[in-house]
């Protein structure tokens, strides 16, 4: 599904977003068993770029580039094999400006 061209409007509190980043798992080999995931583990934020906004978002607005947590990279994708999002808008960390 091709989505270029289309506006999107997400639901209230949620943005529509366009990672300006890889956001793949990076792939390991684990022993049988559960995979461990150390405690000092540091999250690394994503960038983005807001494609569009709920009526109820305060954070970003469209056309801003934003920094997001970590786990945004889960977030449902708006097709399959797409750089695009839709997250709440408390995954936003913050605004960057050039």
């Amino acid at each position: 599904m091709n989505l270029d061209g289309i506006d999107i409007t997400p639901a209230e509190n949620m943005l529509a977003v366009r990672f300006l980043e890889n956001t793949e798992e990076e792939k390991t080999e684990t022993s049988e068993g559960p995979a461990s995931v150390p405690f000092d583990r540091q999250e690394e934020a994503i960038v983005a770029l807001v494609v569009g906004v709920g009526k109820k978002v305060t954070r970003a607005k469209k056309g801003d580039t934003v920094l997001l947590r970590d786990y945004a990279k889960y977030a449902p994708r708006v097709s399959e094999g797409s750089d695009t999002a839709i997250v709440e808008d408390y995954t936003v960390l913050a605004t960057l400006t050039p």
